[in-house]
């Protein structure tokens, strides 16, 4: 069985592509998307001029689907990714036909990045939601402004498929709860002003103080201690809202056994899921896309434990998955992740990463798995460690990184009047790093590393060199040590040692590559 989605009426939709699926036609959404990767930090907005529009579908089905696409515009090259699905394309002209048999997130490129098609294979599914229950907020068929909701404990978010809300969710302190469907929360109500504030990470509660402390933040001069930043809802919020903290998309503060399932987030105006000071919560076939703005991070989580991310698609300009140790939720340490069956999309920053920020006293038993990153930028897997945690036990295994002759090296271009420009180059695969303090913490207390594996890492490359590989150490007291590359390889070709991997190793570093 399969089933399409009609996009309401007033809705944006593209006209790129013309689209049947088993026959039937299916429409195009929209997303704006970044087009070259370079940043500019303390900016309101990108230049439009740097972004693009792209199109997605969404659909369900329970067998496998055969896809015809005429493609409106001239092309000489298409690919479907992840590449390790293996799928072939039947081209003639400018039609191509070809059949999926899973269900999961895919990207149709032509001749590199730009204008690509976003596919993304939805399960046949009941959510099990009565839409009639007190503690159901539904959103049926069509488009809905309504701003920022927040959700309380035992409540479900429904948002069918056929709907798109302009809105934002965030929670508090809440308790078994959900936030499921397969339609969009869109972020772009939201404007984004000078002094919004990203993240929220200190105690200070009068505003005027806390104003001019983040005026000095600007210019790197801040020195914080570490507390408990929530002390209670009702002063959280009103925090939140004299902070002028942005709400992104979904923002959950202090929660407990949540469910994200299904739906999409498009247009985040920052971090477009926040989960700080949270326990289990699991994100399931979520699926991110039109994160142009500066900060777009794809799924935070501050100082968690026992959460899961899995069966989802990342599209996001800055980071897409990322563990962070926020001054503030700094008492809880972030242990027991998994990241699984994922595909990154990641336009400027980093696919899947460990810091910057690490405000805690350990980060340990963390488990990337199963992955595809599809683009990157600046680096694949990474550990930046710019604080006083000990980082151990992290696993990255069975992940997949694709590097082709389209990749781009970003530069960060700082100037006032946000100029940009590219280069072309090759995202590194790997890095460890230790830095002195972030823009949120400045304690300059550095951390160690340890117990770190890479196991079964295959890069697909339209190059034979190894992407760079870089591990830099800080000094004895705060070390990398056992490190391992277990059965790297480079287009099937196994790669077994040091000199052969390319590693740059500053320092003392203990690294094993077998």
């Amino acid at each position: 069985m399969l089933k399409v989605v009609s996009i309401p009426r007033t809705e944006k939709k593209t006209n790129d592509y013309s689209i049947k699926i088993n026959g039937v036609a299916v429409e195009t959404y929209a997303a704006r998307v970044s087009k070259y990767p370079c940043n500019h930090w303390y900016a309101i907005e990108r230049n439009l001029n740097n972004t693009e529009i792209a199109s997605f579908i969404s659909f369900e089905s329970d067998e496998e689907v055969n896809i015809e696409i005429e493609v409106k515009r001239k092309f000489s090259e298409a690919i479907i990714r992840p590449l390790s699905e293996n799928i072939k394309i039947s081209r003639t002209g400018k039609k191509l036909l070809f059949s999926l048999s899973k269900v999961g997130q895919y990207v149709l490129n032509f001749d590199g990045f730009y204008k690509a098609l976003h596919i993304f294979f939805n399960p046949l599914k009941n959510f099990c939601v009565d839409v009639n229950d007190k503690n159901t907020i539904y959103f049926g068929a069509g488009i809905h402004n309504v701003g920022n909701i927040e959700i309380k404990s035992n409540q479900t978010i429904y948002i069918d498929e056929d709907a798109v809300v302009y809105g934002s969710v965030i929670a508090c302190g809440a308790e078994n709860f959900r936030i499921v469907g397969y339609g969009i929360l869109d972020g772009s109500h939201e404007k984004r002003f000078f002094d919004s504030s990203l993240v929220p990470h200190d105690v200070l509660r009068d505003f005027n103080v806390d104003k001019k402390i983040r005026s000095l933040d600007q210019e790197g001069s801040r020195a914080i201690i570490g507390s408990e930043i929530y002390k209670d809802r009702n002063s959280f919020r009103t925090y939140l809202s004299d902070s002028k903290q942005l709400s992104d998309c979904i923002h959950l503060y202090k929660c407990k056994n949540g469910k994200i399932n299904g739906i999409i987030l498009r247009d985040s105006s920052g971090f477009c899921i926040i989960e700080a000071n949270c326990d289990n919560i699991v994100c399931d076939n979520i699926k991110e896309i039109g994160m142009w703005r500066f900060n777009t991070d794809g799924i935070d989580l501050f100082n968690s434990r026992n959460c899961t991310i899995k069966n989802s698609f990342f599209r996001n300009f800055d980071d897409c998955i990322v563990l962070k140790g926020i001054v503030g939720w700094d008492k809880q340490n972030m242990e027991n992740i998994r990241v699984e069956n994922c595909v990154i999309w990641n336009d400027w920053g980093r696919a899947l990463e460990i810091g910057a920020e690490t405000s805690a006293d350990e980060y340990k038993n963390i488990l990337f798995i199963d992955c595809d990153c599809i683009h990157g930028a600046n680096v694949m897997l990474d550990i930046q460690s710019c604080d006083r945690a000990t980082v151990h036990d992290v696993v990255f295994e069975n992940i997949r990184a694709e590097f082709s002759k389209y990749c781009l090296q970003p530069k960060i271009w700082q100037s006032e009047d946000q100029r940009y420009f590219k280069s072309h180059g090759v995202p590194y695969l790997i890095v460890i790093t230790f830095s002195n303090g972030t823009f949120y913490s400045n304690d300059k207390i550095k951390g160690k590393i340890y117990d770190i594996t890479y196991k079964d890492i295959a890069v697909y490359s339209d190059e034979k060199t190894v992407p760079a590989i870089l591990f830099d150490e800080s000094d004895e007291e705060h070390f990398i040590k056992n490190v391992v590359i277990d059965n790297l390889t480079v287009n099937c070709q196994k790669i077994a040692t040091i000199k052969e991997s390319g590693i740059i190793l500053n320092g003392k570093t203990e690294v094993t590559v077998n």
